[in-house]
């Protein structure tokens, strides 16, 4: 998982769009 993300230059609701699709990710990672 990438975790190079530059917390200062995202706005909260972009913060909470990747944290969904990341989780949306690791949650398909682990089913497949």
């Amino acid at each position: 998982m990438r975790q190079n993300i530059r917390i200062d230059l995202i706005s909260p609701n972009e913060l909470c769009l990747l944290f969904a699709a990341n989780f949306i990710v690791t949650v398909s990672d682990v089913s497949c």
